[in-house]
């Protein structure tokens, strides 16, 4: 493909283990590039067929974008934490937080079609990622008892970000994002419901309209005020829009070479409104 592929190696690799399966790979006539912005991250060129790659059936590696990997970053999970992805399929994201998460807790991964869980399931147990529980479920109407330390809503959008990957996005009919951000904000209120007190809630999309970001997320703190805005990290290499708040971050293409992408994070404030 002419966009590289991002490779994300298992953080269980040693830098050495790394190494040798990066030439491993580069003997197949794939280039690679790590990545500046993250560790373990590879990209790579002339990519005909990831699944026959030497490492892959031994699951060393899974293929995310970067901007989606920088999503993970974000939300930071902690060893043992309890976290729902509502959206995960294909799994990327959720594989990449049970390696954060050290593969102990709870991550729970949310689809809505059944042939999309399998391949989270397939995934999770080629990567050894025991952690991982895919089942199948509405964000925006499913019933989940459960409560969490982290929600990650990664809603479905127009997915103007990642043209340079799917050029056929230019032909769609604008009408047929009008309906979008009544569903974003719909998962998003349903999903918030999940977040214990205390907990926080991510919000991302791999657009770059406001109609889906900002303007999705500025109405849903306005609906819920048991929620508040939460700073995301100052990453290097991305910078933010102008004048965007800090819990808000849109990432161009051109920042880093992932996909144009929009992430906000929200804080649920504690039942006495005091801070923990």
């Amino acid at each position: 493909s002419i966009h590289p592929v991002s490779l994300r190696f298992s953080t269980e690799l040693t830098e050495a283990e790394r190494e040798s399966l990066a030439e491993k790979i580069e003997k197949t006539g794939v280039r690679l590039q790590q990545s500046r912005e993250l560790p373990y991250v590879y990209l790579a060129q002339n990519l005909e067929n990831v699944s026959e790659l030497p490492g892959f059936a031994e699951g060393k590696f899974h293929v995310q974008d970067l901007s989606s990997q920088l999503l993970c970053a974000f939300v930071s999970p902690q060893p043992g934490e309890r976290l729902a992805d509502v959206c995960a399929a294909p799994g990327g994201k959720s594989f990449t937080l049970a390696e954060y998460m050290e593969n102990t807790g709870v991550l729970d991964a949310f689809d809505l079609y059944k042939g999309r869980v399998n391949l989270i399931k397939k995934g999770a147990e080629r990567l050894g990622l025991s952690i991982i529980h895919a089942a199948v479920r509405d964000a925006a109407t499913g019933v989940c008892e459960k409560q969490y330390d982290r929600v990650l809503c990664d809603v479905p959008c127009s997915g103007l970000g990642v043209i340079r990957r799917k050029p056929e996005i230019r032909y769609k009919k604008q009408e047929s994002f009008k309906e979008l951000p009544a569903l974003q904000l719909k998962i998003l209120e349903h999903s918030a419901q999940l977040v214990r007190p205390g907990g926080m809630l991510f919000y991302s999309t791999c657009t770059l309209r406001n109609a889906e970001n900002g303007a999705v997320v500025t109405e849903f703190l306005k609906r819920h005020p048991e929620f508040e805005p939460y700073d995301l990290p100052e990453t290097e290499g991305i910078s933010h829009m102008v004048n965007e708040p800090k819990f808000m971050r849109t990432m161009m293409p051109m920042d880093h070479g992932g996909d144009g992408f929009f992430a906000a994070a929200m804080r649920r404030k504690t039942e006495t409104g005091k801070e923990t």
